[in-house]
């Protein structure tokens, strides 16, 4: 059993995503995939009422993941 599946067992999550093709650093190889990923669980978790957020910080588009504030700035620390 590898390190990621006996995780998993040992502290079962309410849900497994797998991204394909992907080695332990999944954002560096990956990107998109997880960006696609993180951008669903937190649509799912801002339709169930469980976040307080109003509005993304970062956010994807069309499945290309894009870093800003709400207003469109492309600067970490606007």
């Amino acid at each position: 059993m590898d390190f990621q599946q006996w995780m998993i067992d040992r502290n079962p999550p309410t849900e497994v995503r797998k991204i394909t093709g992907s080695d332990h650093m999944v954002m560096m190889c990956k990107p998109i995939e997880l960006s696609v990923h993180l951008h669903d669980i937190a649509k799912k978790e801002r339709a169930e009422g469980k976040t307080t957020t109003e509005e993304p910080h970062y956010y994807c588009s069309n499945g290309v993941p894009e870093i800003g504030d709400v207003h469109g700035s492309s600067e970490v620390g606007d």
